[in-house]
């Protein structure tokens, strides 16, 4: 606030600036008296460090600067003497009183008066300064004098208003020499504060759920008997440690039995684990039964004070299983230590951080019914070719997936799968079996399954797959003989949180009479049929049934869902054909001829065996990466004939017979859509006996079991157009291709009799000549079969 200036203006100044206004006369700015000769200008304020502390004292700064304008031509000092200050302390004076001897006075630009103590009245502190002591103009007078606490009042800074008012008055000389007088008062200000400032935080661990101290959380799950540590957390972002801490925790229903409070994480762990409750820096609160309502220092033998962050741990056992407990931190108080009793405060004083309220976590124990895909018990059937990705094809897998998010334990579950009636289980697979918790491993926690109504293969008899339990797996979660807690009926357990999975393999079997998926025509033109290959299956559905119990009531409760899942089964389809309509076979170098298998369906082609034949009329002089030479009639690898088509003949038995398959090395399985082509090198054989041609690729794509045995359930079939009529297997491809081949034979030779002089002469002029005749011969092998013929060029 500026001054204010009291004293008299001259009469004969007045009338002499009256009458130099009415005559029009402007005196220069810089020879005014009012900027030669200025008022002075004294601030009086609060300096932003004064501070008070909860249960201790504080420090106030008071600062007066002399501020007087010193612009061009300003040359006196101004200077103020006869300085009075004053400081209300308002209410804060019912609370910090003035620490004798404290106050330090300090002046910039002239002595330090030192200390210099207030005359006190009621709640104002006063210092008065002599002649003796001036603020010149510019400079600073600094008053700093500390505060202590009144016993017994100490916490009840956070109530009051902690608003101080300061005021100056002066002396100084005014321009014409005469003592004149001036104040100022200080704006608003609040004193600071250095106090607590609190917030809360709850959570909890299972430890008989495999949790660890890294795996706290808001909400912990688990069942009768489990082992549980509630951690709570003080924490203090303010500048001072908080003491004379108070808190009540509150467990309801009482579905835990609180058996100690600890200051350690590990003494609480080993409590919940069995130790006693008294271990290490546990104090034993059983006898409380759960009452735990303004726990101090004195109840648990060890210190509540909070200078950055307190954890108290509460270590105990659950002894129920159908009610979820709420847990809650609440009534946080705080104080002085020096004012009894505990506590006091529980809020933070205005303008600070708001004051921690409660806090709430949660222990679950009941488990929800529900079933389904979305909630509770979820479970699902997911399926995918054998080689675990795409669509199920003639094989496939289904996986069935039990997550446990029901809020409780769950134990004794029990999976039924009924397939659709196009499959049966592939009991020559073993299931693969998963097992996922959120934490880590834990007592009673299943590791295994049992296959309820198994199919063992029995090994060259494949009728065992007629059986109806290949139709419908049950499968049950099994732990391994450890129990949970020590309690017999605590095993097989999916927690909360716990994702279980068996794989197992489908193969496509005709049981059904009106079925028929396999593939037992030819895309040769000879076949008759508009389209050879098997009708699609399109969508088919499949039945999932859960059953579990839970630790509610004695025995357990159980549960049962179930679910249809359905799949659209994409199966494998190889056809395969040749680059070109007409190969031609010169009478020397060599002659690429290719063959293309491609897969049309959706699942990945194994276990296929494409036989391409060569005439003996030609050589082969090179096999292409994949494909090898077998015998003639084809064999398949594993021994026997393969059944290729005969129409429209057999494989001629002077031919040569090479097999690409994806057992060879270099070739491999085909993916949907994928193709894989190989060229084979040819030349004439000069020393062929048998004129023939042929070139011709046959491919069959057998279904196999797991095990690597040729499906022949149900029975192959017996095509009369295939030789040996009998299909070794039941097959997902049968396909062949025949292409044509020209070989020319070119000769240069003398053909008597057809080449004589004119005998009418020379007519003309023209020279009689000798002309000699080329014979092409020409070989060809249509689908039809192998012709041969003669052209004659002259």
């Amino acid at each position: 606030m500026k001054s204010e200036v009291t004293g008299r203006k001259s009469f004969t100044n007045t009338l002499a600036a009256v009458a130099l206004a009415c005559v029009g006369v402007l005196l220069p700015v810089g020879k005014a008296s009012a900027q030669s000769c200025p008022n002075p200008d004294i601030e009086i304020s609060h300096s932003t460090s004064s501070f008070c502390e909860l249960c201790s004292g504080g420090q106030v700064i008071l600062t007066i600067h002399n501020d007087t304008n010193n612009g061009p031509g300003n040359d006196a000092n101004q200077a103020i003497t006869n300085i009075v200050v004053q400081e209300d302390l308002l209410e804060v004076a019912d609370v910090l009183s003035y620490l004798n001897n404290s106050a330090d006075v300090s002046i910039t630009g002239a002595p330090d008066p030192g200390v210099v103590n207030p005359s006190i009245s009621g709640s104002t502190l006063q210092w008065s300064f002599g002649s003796g002591v001036s603020i010149d103009r510019n400079e600073t007078m600094t008053i700093t004098f500390d505060l202590e606490a009144i016993p017994g009042e100490q916490e009840e800074l956070v109530n009051i208003s902690r608003a101080l008012a300061a005021s100056v008055q002066y002396d100084y000389l005014n321009c014409g020499g005469t003592p004149e007088s001036g104040a100022d008062t200080s704006p608003g200000f609040t004193l600071p504060i250095n106090e607590p400032r609190p917030s809360i935080a709850k959570a909890g661990i299972n430890v008989d759920a495999g949790m660890g101290g890294g795996d706290y959380a808001d909400t912990v799950y688990g069942h009768e008997d489990d082992g549980v540590v509630w951690r709570a957390t003080f924490s203090n972002a303010g500048p001072v440690t908080m003491e004379d801490v108070k808190f009540s925790d509150d467990m309801t229903p009482g579905t835990m039995d609180i058996l100690s409070v600890c200051s350690s994480q590990g003494d609480a762990i080993n409590v919940a684990n069995g130790a006693s409750a008294s271990t290490g820096s546990c104090v034993d609160v059983s006898a409380r039964n759960n009452s735990l309502s303004d726990l101090t220092a004195a109840d648990l033998g060890f210190s509540l004070d909070v200078a950055n962050t307190l954890n108290v741990y509460f270590a105990g056992r659950l002894n129920d299983s159908c009610n979820n407990q709420t847990n809650t931190l609440h009534s946080l108080e705080w104080g002085c230590a020096v004012v009894a009793p505990e506590g006091g405060i529980s809020q933070s004083a205005v303008g600070s951080s708001p004051s921690p309220d409660s806090v709430t976590t949660t222990l679950s124990v009941l488990s929800s019914d529900s079933g389904g895909i979305n909630g509770g018990v979820n479970y699902r059937a997911d399926y995918a070719g054998i080689d675990g990705s795409g669509p199920v094809g003639m094989r496939g897998l289904v996986t069935l997936t039990v997550e446990n998010l029901s809020g409780g334990t769950i134990k004794n579950v029990r999976l039924t799968d009924t397939l659709p009636d196009e499959y049966i289980v592939d009991p020559s697979y073993e299931p693969d079996f998963t097992i996922n918790s959120l934490y880590a491993d834990y007592d009673g926690r299943v590791v295994d399954f049992i296959w309820e109504n198994r199919v063992n293969p029995v090994a060259g008899n494949q009728s065992y797959l007629a059986d109806t339990d290949l139709k419908a797996p049950v499968f049950s979660l099994h732990s391994n003989g450890e129990r949970a807690n020590g309690q017999a009926d605590q095993v097989n357990l999916l927690r909360h949180g716990d994702i279980a999975t068996i794989t197992f393999r489908i193969v496509q079997a005709n049981q059904n009479g009106s079925l028929d998926y396999y593939d037992r025509e030819t895309d040769l033109d000879a076949s008759g049929s508009a389209d050879p290959d098997p009708a699609a299956m399109g969508t088919l559905q499949n039945n999932v049934q859960v059953e579990w119990e839970d630790f509610c009531n004695t025995g357990g409760l159980s549960h049962s869902k179930d679910s249809n899942f359905g799949f659209t089964p994409n199966p494998e389809d190889l056809d395969i054909s040749m680059d070109a309509p007409l190969y031609i076979v010169k009478d020397s170098g060599t002659t690429d001829l290719s063959i293309t298998i491609r897969n049309n369906g959706g699942h990945r082609a194994h276990d296929y065996y494409a036989y391409v034949t060569f005439g003996e009329a030609m050589n082969v002089v090179g096999i292409p990466n994949g494909c090898i030479a077998t015998a003639n009639p084809p064999q398949h690898p594993d021994g026997g004939a393969m059944p290729v088509w005969n129409d429209p003949s057999f494989i001629p038995a002077s031919a040569s017979v090479y097999l690409c398959s994806d057992g060879n090395s270099g070739l491999g399985s085909i993916p949907g859509g994928g193709s894989r082509t190989r060229t084979f090198q040819v030349e004439k054989n000069h020393g062929a006996t048998d004129d023939d041609l042929t070139f011709r690729a046959d491919i069959v794509g057998e279904i196999t079991l797991a095990n690597d045995e040729p499906l022949e359930y149900p029975t192959a079939a017996t095509l009369a157009l295939t030789t040996p009529s009998a299909q070794r297997a039941n097959n997902y491809t049968l396909d062949g291709v025949r292409s044509k081949v020209l070989g020319f034979n070119l000769l240069k030779s003398l053909v008597p009799g057809s080449c004589t002089e004119l005998s009418a002469g020379n007519r003309g002029g023209m020279k009689k000549t000798s002309l000699l005749v080329k014979t092409v011969v020409l070989k060809s092998m249509p689908v039809a079969g192998l012709v041969s013929g003669l052209l004659a060029i002259a």
